[in-house]
């Protein structure tokens, strides 16, 4: 009897610990991004649409693979985000750390996995989060490689920039 309940005790404590970890095996993942409009891809799975590529504020393009100087500040990257016209919207803005975090693979996995183009010299992107650990105002970046995050001085410091915006489920 004793082994029974300590059976059904270790089942209903492991069972969902399984049902957890599954949760970040999750391979469903193979189609949650898309190409959508020119220079745009969705997130099927967080509801979001993201610039294809770093943006440069020199051309409103993708940055060329060895661009290092169409970096921007904290600031230059907000007002960018705030008039930037890309794939027929004008309603984009910087992610928010959450949102730059899907990018990466998750449970602990902190590997880039998604498909937005960055290139060699874009290592870290602007996020909209505000970080009061500064003594001045600054924003969290999010490092590409290994999605550190590092909060930056928005007059100073230059990072690069991913738009987001949020798209209807099902939208394109």
């Amino acid at each position: 009897m004793k082994k029974l309940v300590l059976f059904t005790a270790m089942v209903a404590l492991f069972g969902n610990a399984t049902e957890t970890f599954a949760q970040c095996d999750d391979l469903s993942d193979v189609a949650r991004f898309s190409s959508a409009a020119e220079q745009t891809i969705i997130d099927y799975k967080h509801g979001l649409m993201w610039s294809a590529c770093a943006i440069s504020p020199s051309s409103g393009r993708c940055m060329a693979e060895t661009e290092v100087r169409s970096r921007m500040t904290g600031l230059q990257a907000l007002q960018f985000a705030e008039d930037a016209q890309l794939g027929g919207h004008a309603d984009w803005r910087l992610p928010n750390l959450k949102e730059a975090l899907t990018l990466f693979g998750g449970c602990n996995d902190f590997t880039y996995q998604a498909p937005l183009q960055a290139g060699k010299y874009q290592r870290r992107i602007w996020t909209a989060t505000l970080d009061a650990g500064l003594s001045g105002a600054s924003l969290k970046t999010v490092t590409m490689s290994d999605g550190q995050i590092v909060p930056w001085a928005i007059k100073t410091s230059a990072a690069s920039v991913f738009l987001v915006r949020d798209v209807a489920q099902g939208a394109q």
